[in-house]
């Protein structure tokens, strides 16, 4: 009777290639009247199994847990649908990530050294600022405040203490202040700093290198930087889309000195409002200057965002104060600049900078830079503030760092 061989070994007995683990929690119900996402979350699973049959074992493996109303699938490719324990809405602590991320791992056999990629898909999780009613009259179920609650608990239970790539399928993460939330809990953050054209990531073009690798398995940051532009690729041919479509990776590891940046900034700024070095009307426009676009028509929908970049190089250009100057500089710098590259060290992303791998494809996201920080003052009457900012401030950043006082002073002035 011959013997199973061990799994992670190769025929001579050697240890074989780490491989990827890609996990999606998908959210396919949506709020009333808007676009129903089920037809969109097939067309991506149809991707997903199409790369499961054409990758190796060994170097790719996929599981989805699929949400909507009044169904759950969870599914291990290739493999058949298994049960799934409860609706998303019914633990208000998580469980059914916390349940899925503890499924999927054993089926995916995931070993120490294994990259692991958590992708949160649709529109049924609160990760943007502002709550919404799904179809039968549920608020959204999953926020960010309760998804760090998730990843402590993966950690806590040393299921996983640390993703490498945590990426969202869905529309306005690509903040500091979710960066600042997500860094004890991921390496590197993957998602557009605007709306998150349907039907999503194409699966397809964005997995394809990993299921078959060029030589070695790729990096977290390989991957990523890989991910934004196939991503951006894909759009660039979609006339419909042209005009609206950004994605980005952030080094999660780099993020302490750039949220103590922006605290610096925070700070000078309201103190130079104050003696009245500058002036607060002028500020505020400045932040308009730096607002996103998130359609193909700048002034059908103002988010109350700003690509933080381009609000320090504005900053730079326009301000009396010479501290306000250079504490923007300062900051646009972090963002911007890699350290000195390494040789033979892009497997680990070494010599990036915070944003790591930036895609924009068109006139209208030619401003955009990679990561934004909220400032409910420039949506006007688009943005319900003080409905809003109970919420904003759950985020750590906004608890941590002055920003929070700065948009807030601004909002109410």
């Amino acid at each position: 009777m011959s013997k199973k061989r061990p799994a992670h070994t190769t025929v001579k007995g050697k240890a074989s290639k780490n491989k990827w683990i890609v996990l999606l929690l998908m959210g396919a119900d949506n709020a009333d009247g808007e676009r129903d996402l089920r037809e969109f979350a097939a067309e991506d699973i149809r991707e997903l199994e199409q790369v499961a049959a054409k990758g190796d074992k060994g170097t790719l493996q996929i599981a989805y847990q699929l949400h909507r109303p009044g169904r759950i699938t969870r599914r291990h490719l290739p493999g058949a649908e298994e049960p799934a324990p409860a609706e998303l809405s019914e633990a208000v602590d998580g469980t059914p990530l916390f349940d899925f991320v503890r499924w999927a791992l054993p089926k995916t056999r995931y070993r120490p050294g294994d990259r692991v990629m958590l992708v949160l898909w649709g529109h049924v999780h609160q990760f943007a600022i502002g709550a919404r009613q799904l179809q039968d009259g549920r608020a959204d179920a999953l926020d960010f405040a309760e998804l760090v609650e998730v990843l402590e608990r993966l950690k806590v239970s040393a299921t996983l203490a640390q993703f490498d790539v945590i990426a969202f399928d869905a529309c306005d993460c690509s903040t500091l202040e979710m960066a600042y939330q997500l860094q004890p809990y991921a390496r590197y953050l993957l998602a557009s700093q605007i709306r998150m054209p349907l039907p999503g990531f194409p699966y397809d073009r964005v997995l394809e290198r990993l299921a078959s690798p060029k030589g070695r398995p790729m990096g977290p940051a390989e991957f990523g930087r890989w991910a934004v532009r196939r991503f951006c690729e894909f759009y660039s041919v979609r006339e419909e889309d042209r005009d609206t479509v950004s994605l980005t990776l952030l080094d999660l590891q780099q993020v302490a000195p750039i949220a103590e940046a922006a605290e610096r900034l925070a700070m000078v700024l309201l103190e130079r409002i104050v003696d009245a070095t500058e002036n607060e009307a002028f500020i505020k426009d400045l932040f308009r200057l730096s607002r996103t676009i998130d359609t193909a028509d700048p002034k059908k929908q103002v988010k109350p965002f700003v690509d933080v970049a381009d609000l320090c190089l504005n900053l730079l250009l326009h301000c009396n104060s010479e501290e306000v100057r250079e504490t923007a500089r300062s900051l646009g710098n972090l963002l911007l600049s890699p350290a000195p590259v390494r040789a033979g060290q892009s497997e680990k992303g070494k010599g990036v900078s915070f944003i790591a791998e930036h895609g924009r494809n068109a006139c209208t996201t030619g401003r955009l830079n990679g990561v934004n920080l909220y400032a409910p003052h420039i949506a006007g009457n688009n943005h319900e503030f003080r409905d809003m900012n109970d919420r904003y401030l759950n985020f750590r950043f906004a608890q941590d760092f002055a920003w929070s006082a700065l948009v807030t002073a601004m909002a109410e002035g």
